[in-house]
């Protein structure tokens, strides 16, 4: 069975997709990627017509994503940014930047949060350098919104109220991966057998207890900047910017910024 199907951005060049056994190998087209492009017609966006608030915008946007995006989309999935050290052969160090999809679970005017385990290769980097960047992209929307600032842990009794809201297999499986980041010998049967055991640990004990390595961070944001598709690549971006020392209703400046 064919894994692709091939669409008007594919040229002749074939390419294999290789197996220990050449008759279930599949050729198919290589998509001419640098071909690839939409033009961006939705919407639009104006820096005189925003509200004060970057929080309000976003909760603006995020209830219109709910409604147009599609296809069991999570528009709370984020992008999170982070920066860590890493260490060559002669012990030299070096900032190296890092990324992955984690879910928001929540904002308001003091920031966004998500939770994860704090061992970690995010909250590693987190503990080292505490600032991050956040992007959320809603492809329907023709929309994006980026978020940078410092990162701080949320208290406890509110991760507590979080991992308690949880289904059970979440719960389960927080407590199972209690080094996450880290290699798994063994394959997928490993990861089976630490959920195997971690259900015998939560049956003699309050499974809904949370365990110490994991916990939520909140990014407080100090930019925040939303972009809008727009045609021809003249996309509208707004910016808002965190006043320091600000008097009430003057928290945030905005400004256009050159696509």
């Amino acid at each position: 069975m064919a894994l692709w199907t091939p669409g008007p951005h594919s040229t002749p060049e074939l390419v294999a997709n290789p197996s220990k056994n050449p008759e279930m190998d599949t050729v198919v087209p290589k998509p001419d990627v640098a071909a690839m492009r939409l033009s961006y017609r939705r919407g639009a966006l104006d820096e005189k017509s925003v509200p004060r608030s970057p929080f309000a915008l976003f909760e603006t946007w995020f209830n219109e994503a709910k409604v147009v995006e599609t296809g069991g989309a999570e528009v709370n999935a984020m992008c999170l940014s982070t920066v860590g050290v890493e260490r060559d052969e002669n012990g030299q160090e070096y900032l190296r930047p890092s990324a992955r999809m984690v879910l928001m679970k929540g904002w308001d005017e003091s920031g966004f949060t998500f939770y994860t385990n704090y061992r970690s290769r995010k909250a590693q980097d987190l503990t080292t350098h505490p600032f991050a960047a956040l992007t959320f992209y809603w492809p329907v929307s023709e929309r994006s919104v980026r978020v940078e600032g410092q990162v701080e842990k949320l208290p406890a009794e509110v991760s507590d109220a979080y991992f308690k809201s949880r289904p059970h297999a979440s719960r389960v499986g927080a407590w199972a991966s209690a080094y996450q980041s880290s290699p798994v010998e063994g394959g997928r049967a490993t990861l089976e057998k630490m959920i195997t055991d971690a259900e015998e640990l939560t049956r003699s004990s309050d499974a809904s207890e949370r365990p110490s390595f994991w916990g939520g961070y909140r990014v407080v944001p100090k930019r925040v900047e939303f972009w809008q598709g727009r045609e021809g690549r003249m996309h509208d971006r707004v910016l808002f910017q965190k006043n320091v020392g600000s008097s009430e209703g003057q928290e945030w400046s905005t400004s256009r910024l050159s696509p």
